[in-house]
Parts: C-alpha cells; structure tokens; sequence
C-alpha cells in the first residue's frame, strides 16, 4: 500500500477547518494508481490461472489473445478505445453462443501499462504521464467444437475488436492477425 491518491478530472477537496473531505479520487490499489497497478494485475493473473485451470480440467481448447489498438497521450481516450474493442468482442461471443448452441469461456481483463516516472514528459506548465493499455483474453472452447470452426469463430470475435476500437477513433493492425498458421497442443 504506497498510501497515495489517483484523481480523475473531477476531483473535489472541501474542508470544515478539521476535516478534509475529498470525492472524485480513487484510493491505491486502483488500476489507475501507476504505484498500486502492479499488485492489481498480479491478483488478475492469479484469477486467470484459476479460470484455465478450471477449463484444462475440463478438457477444452483454450487460447490466450492479447488485443492491442492505437496508442494515444490520453489515458482516457486509450481506456475508451479498449472498453470499446472489449464490448463489441463480449457482444460476438455471445452471438456465437447463441448461433452454435455452445457455452464458450471468456475471461478477460484490461492491463494499462504505465510510463515510469523518469520517461513522464515535461511540458512549460504540467507533467504528462503516458498510458497504453490493452485487452488479456482466454477464449476456452468445447472439445467437440473442430479446429476449423474454432478458428472461424476466433477470426469473428478479432474481427469484432477491430470494429469496436474503431468505432471509438482508433485503429488496430489487422495484417498482424493471421489465425491461420495458429498451432495447438492439446493434452489431457
């Protein structure tokens, strides 16, 4: 616990002359404290292995996808530009559950990497800390669901995060998406 504030835009601070009141600011351990982040994504990363676990148990075919967009100096528009890749991605998935019959597993969280203190830029009159930040997925499907038709639906739900992030101003670099040549191993 590093014991210090992340404020948004509206932060507000009153005082009685005893107390000091304060709304709009996110205490640490928030994902938008830069000192209290990184505990945040550890306990994610420990959600995540208990949902593979779960679903190696079961014996599905799992994937892991890291979604990336255009990067900007407003962590706002980066965040904005994230949840909309993200929606649109949760919006397909449901679609193809209810296409194909199918109960597909999809957890997901939003990582924002921070810039360290000593690369925050410094302009005349503020201080400027960059953000980036992206989407972590697993995607976990039923075994009897073949490889052919995995990939289909996999290409679906890439394709809806494209269109989501540029549905927010952003852009995505599909020439890097080629599912084709994906290997799998599976072992139970």
């Amino acid at each position: 616990n590093c014991r210090r504030y992340a404020h948004a835009d509206n932060a507000r601070f009153k005082t009685d002359g005893v107390k000091l009141k304060m709304s709009g600011i996110q205490k640490c351990n928030s994902g938008n404290c830069y000192w209290c982040v990184r505990k945040k994504i550890k306990d994610l990363s420990e959600d995540l292995k208990l949902v593979l676990d779960y679903a190696v148990m079961q014996g599905r075919f799992n994937y892991f996808i890291t979604s990336t967009h255009s990067k900007s100096a407003s962590i706002a528009h980066n965040d904005k530009l994230t949840r909309s890749g993200f929606k649109s991605m949760r919006k397909t998935i449901k679609s193809i559950e209810q296409h194909y019959n199918i109960k597909l597993i999809h957890f997901a969280t939003i990582e924002r990497t921070y810039s360290n203190p000593d690369d925050y830029l410094y302009l005349d009159d503020s201080v400027v800390c960059t953000s980036h930040s992206h989407l972590h997925s697993l995607i976990s499907f039923p075994l009897e669901i073949g490889k052919h038709k995995r990939l289909k639906m996999l290409k679906r739900i890439v394709e809806a995060w494209n269109r989501g992030v540029k549905s927010a101003g952003g852009w995505t670099l599909t020439n890097t998406q080629n599912l084709d040549g994906l290997s799998e191993d599976y072992s139970k």
